[in-house]
C-alpha cells in the first residue's frame, strides 16, 4: 500500500492584533470551522483563557489571548449551521456557542 502524505496546511501563531484581524477576515466565507480552547486553572479561582486553537480547509491557527489585549474581532462565517463547545469539563453537557440556519438532525 503506498503511502499517503498528510494535505498541505499552513500554521499561524498568532499574538498580536493586525494578524488576528486578517486572520478573522480571511477564514469569513470557509465551509467549515474547528475550534478547541485551552484554560489555566491552576493558582486561579476562575479559568482563564489561554490559546485558542481554530482550523479551517487548509489553515490551522494558535491564537494567543494572554498576548493580546483585543479579542473583540470576530468571525462569523456564513456556512456553518452549527458551532458547539464540548471541552473535558464539558463533555457530558456541550455548550451551543452559535447557531444559525435551519437544523437538519435533531440536537443531541
Amino acid at each position: 500500500m503506498a503511502a499517503v502524505s498528510p494535505p498541505e496546511t499552513d500554521f499561524l501563531y498568532v499574538d498580536r492584533a493586525e494578524p488576528l484581524a486578517e486572520f478573522c477576515t480571511a477564514i469569513k466565507d470557509v465551509p467549515w470551522l474547528a475550534f478547541d480552547t485551552e484554560f489555566i486553572r491552576e493558582k486561579s479561582f476562575y479559568p482563564k483563557l489561554c490559546l485558542i486553537q481554530v482550523g479551517v480547509p487548509g489553515s490551522l491557527a494558535c491564537i494567543d489571548p494572554l498576548a493580546l489585549e483585543d479579542l473583540s474581532h470576530r468571525v462569523s462565517p456564513a456556512a456553518p449551521t452549527r458551532i458547539a463547545s464540548a471541552g473535558t469539563s464539558q463533555a457530558s453537557n456541550p455548550t451551543p456557542v452559535a447557531d444559525r440556519g435551519p437544523r437538519t438532525s435533531s440536537p443531541h
